[in-house]
């Protein structure tokens, strides 16, 4: 993260980022940015419990969340 959720989120939107890993659960934090991008987003449950939630442009996003489960098993 380089700055806010909603700051990083519209570094995926335009293309300056190719996704955002998130753990914040408040909205406030990420709904603002998610009006703006036009890609993915998926949720999923991690080891401890808590939620990560995977933002992208769609291009690499299968190959992050299947890291991130892979990372949850292991």
């Amino acid at each position: 993260m380089i700055g806010t959720a909603a700051a990083d989120l519209a570094s995926v939107s335009c293309g300056r980022a190719e996704a955002l890993i998130n753990h914040a659960t408040r909205p406030w934090d990420i709904e603002a940015g998610k009006l703006l991008l036009l890609g993915k987003a998926t949720m999923l449950e991690q080891r401890n419990g808590k939620p990560v939630t995977i933002y992208s442009n769609g291009i690499l996003h299968q190959v992050i969340k299947e890291l991130l489960i892979q990372q949850k098993h292991h």
